[in-house]
């Protein structure tokens, strides 16, 4: 039986897609994307996924208190029975409520090398501190900031004197190709640290 993977985003949805090329080119065996659900109505990465014919939803989280919005997320994971949930460029604190909802099985894309630059805004803090080499991490969330397990990570060379916007796109070309080529080796990774067959 297929693992049921739901994605949490907040945006465009390019971390979402690549996840969603990978399943679709089998470099993730035997799973399947349930559902995306986004905090921010209108984020075009609910309107991509509906048009690859996969369930989405908006759940807007303005004006709610962390947790009394979580438990609404967490419902529509459990309606779509989903095993692992994946964080692509969601732009979200989980509550503890959230965590404890699915112990070690919460993965989250980062745009930095952890644990180096955890939290928001880390390319730009790595362009500040004058890094010769950047790139993403996949990891384990749990209860504290991008602290999780690693599972992957990927670095690009980048110039002391890049332009940041040049920098930012850059970055993210190479970033979705590791998450296209790599996600097969995430997958067996996360499941080996879930215990072998989930």
């Amino acid at each position: 039986m297929a693992k049921r993977i739901g994605v949490l985003l907040s945006g465009r949805g390019s971390n979402f897609e690549a996840l969603a090329d990978s399943v679709g080119g089998g470099r993730l065996p035997g799973a399947e994307i349930a559902v995306v659900v986004s905090n921010r109505e209108g984020a075009p990465g609910i309107e991509r996924a509906r048009g690859r014919g996969i369930a989405a939803r908006a759940i807007p989280s303005k004006g709610l208190e962390r947790e009394v919005y979580d438990r609404q997320v967490v419902a529509v994971l459990r309606e779509f029975k989903v095993d692992l949930v994946c964080l692509a460029g969601y732009m979200r604190l989980l509550s503890p409520f959230f965590v404890a909802s699915f112990p070690n099985r919460i993965l989250n894309i980062h745009p930095s090398l952890l644990p180096s630059f955890p939290g928001l805004e880390s390319q730009r803090q790595a362009l500040e501190y004058g890094v010769k080499f950047a790139g993403c991490t996949v990891h384990f969330v749990d209860e504290n900031l991008d602290a999780g397990r690693l599972c992957c990570r990927r670095r690009c060379r980048c110039g002391m004197m890049i332009r940041r916007r040049r920098f930012r796109r850059g970055f993210w070309r190479r970033s979705i190709g590791f998450i296209r080529r790599r996600c097969g080796s995430c997958w067996k990774g996360s499941t080996r640290l879930l215990g072998g067959g989930w």
